[in-house]
């Protein structure tokens, strides 16, 4: 069967795109969105006289993401123009539901006022470990506070178009084979470049999400590390993949593993009397380097891959806090958020459709047509409106349902024209 080509494409298209606002999340985050007041993760401006949401057995709600409604582009569909959107979700470790229990499960609250304080979750909230979410590279010790709030990233709402995942009487074959999630991503991606200035990542060499290089020679070049934070990320990914060390078969030099194991937790404790974004002395910066060198020793060969692995991904958790707090981010080398830049631009991924795999673009978003998520096809029509569609994102911890794809909230347009958000629904998971 022949493939489409753009001018098919063309033709089909007409008259199916929809408004979309996109929420784009830059790498690093700019200094004009520092004070933005719509982000993802954090702490909600949920006012004191309003109860934090729960389900109707008690377990209280996630906080998932912030919206300015004073920001967001101008559609064709009854946002409000002002205030803020909370969104919150239950969240369980592989959890997924839909129908019977999607209400239940979310919570959206419309806030008039501007000026409330952050409040923090309740103590009975699941932490992010409980809920297998968090980020990688950054293991909880025994002793550390338990986080229950997912990394806040703030977000630029920016109008593009959306087209529809498949057509109406579009064949699977014809989404596969032919070639239409192809040609749908790339028209995705041309929006994208369009209000963002970046390129989707459509190369197969994508660089590894979860990892980030340490210099070979950290006496070399640029003083390392550059903050305590950069320490402290390091030596917790370091405790994190040596923590069952005793019982792992093949690695030798336990005695010396242990060692380091107890310089770093040293470590970890001096990071927590100061700041992270305050710069370490010479003499602590050779000091720390001087342990680094030893973790890669060659004596460690039988454990050298996940020691390294391990390293990196401290590595990468210290950039990516960077890239969100001003005062750190001034003091990380640009260098560092560009090596890193293509691990966090609208990239190229893929869900299966009958078995094969299918092109798509990962992006968090309002309205416009829904990405391919968990929203039975009962609720898909014209009455109802995809007030927010968010996917699985490394950099927040945010991992959506057993498969990990996406977290999507509905209203019905009868509703959200009388702003009833209490009415929105949700489905979590692929």
């Amino acid at each position: 069967m022949k493939p489409y080509d753009i001018e098919d494409f063309d033709g089909m298209l007409s008259g199916f795109a929809k408004p979309t606002i996109y929420l784009h999340r830059s790498f690093p985050v700019p200094s004009h969105l520092d004070d933005t007041l719509s982000y993802l993760g954090g702490m909600p401006m949920l006012p004191a006289d309003i109860e934090w949401p729960r389900t109707a057995a008690g377990q209280a709600l996630h906080f998932i993401a912030q919206i300015d409604c004073a920001s967001l582009p101008k559609t064709n569909v009854d946002l409000p123009d002002h205030g803020l959107l909370l969104f919150f979700a239950m969240l369980q470790d592989g959890a997924s539901y839909e129908q019977a229990t999607c209400s239940d499960y979310c919570s959206v609250i419309h806030i008039t006022q501007q000026d409330t304080p952050l409040r923090q979750p309740p103590d009975d909230l699941h932490t992010l470990d409980q809920i297998g979410m968090g980020m990688p590279g950054d293991p909880v010790l025994p002793d550390d506070p338990a986080l229950r709030v997912f990394t806040k990233w703030p977000v630029e709402p920016l109008l593009i178009k959306t087209w529809p995942e498949r057509l109406p009487h579009m064949s699977d074959m014809d989404i596969v084979e032919r070639g239409y999630d192809i040609l749908q991503s790339r028209m995705h991606a041309t929006q994208i470049l369009r209000a963002t200035g970046l390129i989707a990542n459509f190369q197969d060499g994508k660089p590894n999400r979860y990892y980030g290089d340490i210099p070979d020679d950290p006496h070399d070049g640029l003083p390392f590390p550059q903050t305590w934070g950069v320490i402290g990320a390091i030596c917790r990914a370091f405790l994190g993949a040596t923590s069952d060390f005793k019982s792992r078969k093949g690695w030798m030099n336990r005695h010396y593993i242990k060692s380091l194991r107890k310089q770093a937790l040293g470590t970890i404790k001096e990071v927590r009397g100061k700041s992270w974004t305050n710069e370490p002395t010479q003499s602590e910066r050779n000091g720390f380097i001087n342990w680094l060198i030893e973790t890669r020793d060659s004596a460690f060969e039988d454990a050298q891959h996940d020691i390294e692995k391990a390293l990196s991904k401290g590595m990468l958790k210290a950039v990516q806090d960077a890239a969100v707090n001003p005062e750190y981010r001034a003091k990380m080398p640009q260098s560092y958020f560009e090596d890193y830049f293509w691990s966090y631009t609208p990239g190229h991924g893929s869900v299966l459709l009958n078995g094969q795999a299918r092109c798509c673009i990962d992006r968090h978003q309002m309205l416009g047509h829904r990405q391919n998520g968990t929203m039975p096809a009962w609720w898909d029509c014209d009455e109802n409106i995809p007030l927010l569609q968010l996917h699985s994102d490394h950099a927040l911890g945010y991992i959506f349902g057993d498969n990990g794809l996406f977290l999507e909230y509905w209203i019905n347009k009868n509703d959200l024209v009388q702003h009833r958000f209490d009415k929105a629904i949700a489905f979590c998971g692929l």
